[in-house]
């Protein structure tokens, strides 16, 4: 389903990331991102429980087939694009804490980690504190 409708997908994870009116806790520590992390957990399993998508799988008759993909993105892709925008916002959260641990920002504080950024470039900046 993701691959067949990759661009449907992506150019709805922006405004659905924006729509995402959670709350995510400050994060400030390693149990600070794993209780984040079970909360986005929680969150998506709300919004697309699991056992949905594979009762509608089956009663699509399962497989690979058009019918069934575009069955299952007709019948899940708003909410798809949902998890995947909170997860996205999440995960924006989950940096931005690892980075201020770090006592860093993102090269010259544009806010988009450029191609050639690596985890290890920014870690040698400066070191990590526990």
């Amino acid at each position: 389903m993701v691959d067949r409708h990759s661009k449907e997908l992506l150019d709805a994870i922006l405004p659905a990331a924006t729509r995402f009116a959670e709350i995510i806790p400050n994060i400030k520590d390693g149990r600070d991102a794993a209780l984040a992390t079970v909360t986005l957990m929680a969150y998506s399993a709300e919004t697309l429980p699991p056992s949905t998508p594979i009762d509608e799988y089956i009663r699509l008759g399962g497989g690979t087939s058009v019918k069934v993909v575009d069955g299952l993105w007709d019948a899940f892709g708003k909410q798809t694009a949902a998890v995947m925008g909170a997860g996205a916002r999440y995960l924006a959260a989950i940096w931005d804490a690892a980075l201020a641990a770090a006592g860093t920002d993102l090269p010259d504080e544009n806010h988009e980690i450029p191609k050639r950024t690596s985890l290890l470039c920014i870690r040698t900046r400066t070191s990590f504190r526990r």
